[in-house]
């Protein structure tokens, strides 16, 4: 099989880990997935010196990479160094998966041409900004990101201008994705969760490998994630955000990302409740 080159696109919180276990699982059947931090050194750096940091057991190999003032960096494990500068086109050329929480107009950057499949990670944005709110509270995140002030999810809605951060943050991300839809194989995490041995079959296909769709599934349901990723998985139901929104949260959500939500088809109108 010739070799392929994946790149997995999404805003935080929208079920990025779930995909990546979906992806990286059905890309190791064929012995397709290279890790550049792997092959470059940097996973035994994270192994001997980052483990109080890691919350996910793959983040070693994980090539998740941001684009900073025209520099590509990979994410790093540790509070004192939390970004790690690369050269570009080795990171590009060694990797067979990509991980980024860039907007989707990267795909247009040069250095990613050899990319030979894109996905988009998409999770309705009202669970998003919840999920937000759960995280950045954990214990776990405040460790390592002390730039994060808050105790609570409650204390993070109780700030509105950071609630409306958050809701434009996700709002800018998708409409990049929107804008650049061609390029991109749309996987929702609604569908995942409601039918993983379906969702299975189709980035398998997209992929062109074939696999055995339930014995994949089995392995990416959220009671299999979160065994191994315990501190950074947490069971966001669907619409559980209708739990923490008042009236005027539902009201600035509607304002700021409202058309977004009718155009990826998660609401009809701006009437819901």
């Amino acid at each position: 099989m010739e070799k392929i080159r994946v790149l997995q696109c999404g805003f935080p919180k929208s079920g990025n880990y779930g995909f990546y276990r979906t992806i990286r699982l059905i890309m190791d059947e064929q012995g397709l997935f290279v890790s550049y931090k792997q092959v470059s050194g940097i996973s035994q750096i994270i192994k001997r010196l980052c483990g109080e940091y890691v919350f996910v057991p793959d983040m070693d190999m994980v090539d998740s990479f941001y684009y900073m003032d025209g520099r590509f960096t990979l994410e790093f494990p540790h509070p004192s160094c939390k970004f790690v500068e690369v050269d570009a086109q080795m990171l590009f050329t060694t990797s067979t998966f990509l991980w980024t929480h860039e907007k989707a107009e990267i795909i247009k950057n040069r250095l990613l041409e050899n990319i030979t499949h894109r996905f988009y990670v998409l999770r309705d944005g009202r669970d998003v900004v919840n999920s937000m709110a759960h995280h950045v509270t954990r214990q776990e995140m405040l460790a390592v990101r002390p730039e994060y002030r808050y105790q609570s999810p409650e204390e993070v809605y109780g700030d509105m201008e950071l609630f409306k951060h958050y809701v434009r943050e996700w709002r800018d991300h998708v409409r990049s994705y929107l804008a650049n839809r061609d390029h991109f194989v749309c996987l929702k995490l609604e569908e995942l969760m409601s039918e993983p041995v379906k969702t299975v079959q189709k980035v398998a296909s997209v992929l062109g490998i074939p696999v055995d769709a339930e014995r994949l599934a089995e392995k990416i349901t959220f009671n299999s994630l979160s065994k191994t990723a315990p501190a950074h998985l947490r069971r966001g139901k669907k619409g559980d955000w209708r739990n923490y929104f008042t009236e005027e949260h539902k009201r600035v959500f509607k304002e700021l990302a409202g058309r977004e939500l009718i155009e990826l088809g998660y609401e009809r109108d701006t009437q819901w409740q």
